[in-house]
C-alpha cells in the first residue's frame, strides 16, 4: 500500500511539473511531430514496462491471473 501511495503522489507531482497529463502529452505532442513528446512516450512506455516487471517480481505472495 505505501508504494502505491508514493507512487501516486510522484505522478500527482510530475504531472503537475510537466504540465499536463501523460496521456495528453502523448497524443497531443506527437500529432504535432514533436521531438521532445516522442521521447516522453518512449520513456512512459519504458517506465510501464520496468513497473509491471517490478510488480511480478516484488508479488510472490499473489496469484497473477492469466489470459485465456
Amino acid at each position: 500500500m505505501l508504494r502505491y501511495v508514493i507512487g501516486g503522489i510522484m505522478v500527482g507531482i510530475g504531472g503537475i511539473l510537466g504540465m499536463g497529463c501523460t496521456l495528453g502529452q502523448g497524443i497531443a505532442g506527437t500529432s504535432t511531430l514533436s521531438l521532445g513528446s516522442f521521447l516522453h512516450l518512449f520513456a512512459l512506455m519504458l517506465g510501464v514496462y520496468i513497473g509491471i516487471r517490478m510488480q511480478k517480481r516484488f508479488m510472490t505472495d499473489h496469484e497473477v491471473p492469466r489470459a485465456d
